[in-house]
């Protein structure tokens, strides 16, 4: 399920900076943003509410859903956590 136009969410800048290394992206192709909870469920990135999340940054957003009953459903499940939010 995971495409091109999700938004990629790690962790921190260190970890997205990792991602980026590892991939094909030339220097036009992305940004990296300080992201908060709300610009998530406000579709940042235009994305379509469908993003990429790495493990360590999906604990985060899992808490943080339950506490603000933010539904949201799995796309995919290996290394990298696809989501949907629900509206």
């Amino acid at each position: 399920m995971y495409n091109e136009d999700s938004c990629y969410i790690a962790s921190n800048k260190e970890e997205a900076e990792q991602f980026i290394e590892g991939s094909f992206f030339v220097s036009d192709d992305y940004r990296i943003d300080k992201i908060y909870l709300s610009d998530i469920v406000n579709d940042y990135g235009h994305s379509l509410g469908d993003y990429a999340i790495e493990p360590k940054a999906f604990n985060i957003f899992e808490r943080e859903a339950e506490v603000f009953d933010i539904k949201f459903e799995i796309l995919e499940d290996e290394d990298l956590f696809v989501i949907r939010i629900k509206k």
